[in-house]
């Protein structure tokens, strides 16, 4: 009979260790995980409130020259990137995700060439900020009001685990992903994520690099959160 016992116990005690055990520690990490994503849902609504509340600047782009996205190789007189990431969650997948935690920021890296001008209430300024929170963009290039592009997902090949579909040739996407990087490393120091995606080395570094490309041409207007002071134009985020 005492026998008996410990052998049920030992039989009971694998079962708790092996099977519900870990049934707890998922669902505790799913709930921890779901309760991350409204946390950050609801930060990320109040920052969209605050900026909505920061004055605006529209102002007509004039230069006579171009400037080349080092990332995408399309050619304008301004292009901005509106810059996210993927990163891969810890507790996997949850249901109707992709294992993905997404980020977005309002921010955009900015370049044009050198001395492009504003033209804001009939006066021109120069302008020589690098990133801008862009608030209007216009959908077709006849709106003169700049014009998305594409998204460019850029994968980071340090990391083995992201999985490539079996009809693309491994050799050729991971030639495609250190071509990408190599024009990437020319945007460092411009946004923190971008950094994050090429300091490889982090211990919680960039999955999938998401960069939004807009492209605006000469007499475009161009709408971002801003004023001007001591006739200087000065980007608000």
């Amino acid at each position: 009979m005492k026998k008996t016992l410990i052998i049920i116990s030992a039989v009971a005690s694998a079962f708790f260790f092996f099977i519900v055990l870990p049934i707890i520690t998922s669902l505790f990490s799913i709930k921890g995980q779901i309760n991350s994503i409204v946390d950050a849902n609801k930060e990320n609504q109040k920052e969209q409130q605050r900026i909505s509340e920061l004055p605006k600047i529209k102002g007509v782009i004039i230069t006579n020259n171009l400037v080349t996205n080092p990332v995408s190789h399309h050619i304008s007189a301004l292009y901005a990137l509106r810059v996210g990431a993927k990163q891969k969650t810890s507790g996997g997948r949850v249901r109707g995700g992709d294992g993905y935690q997404d980020y977005s920021f309002s921010d955009c890296v900015i370049d044009y060439p050198k001395n492009t001008q504003l033209l804001v209430n009939g006066k021109l300024y120069p302008i020589y900020f690098d990133k801008a929170i862009i608030v209007e963009v216009g959908r077709t290039e006849k709106q003169k009001k700049g014009v998305f592009v594409e998204e460019l997902k850029i994968q980071n090949i340090t990391h083995d685990y992201i999985t490539i579909p079996e009809y693309i040739n491994y050799k050729s996407f991971d030639s495609i992903r250190r071509l990408m990087r190599v024009r990437v490393e020319k945007l460092r120091g411009k946004h923190k994520i971008i950094d994050s995606y090429l300091n490889s080395n982090e211990k919680y570094g960039v999955d999938i690099l998401l960069l939004k490309e807009y492209t605006f041409n000469t007499g475009d207007t161009i709408v971002f959160r801003g004023e001007i002071k001591e006739n200087t134009i000065i980007p608000l985020f």
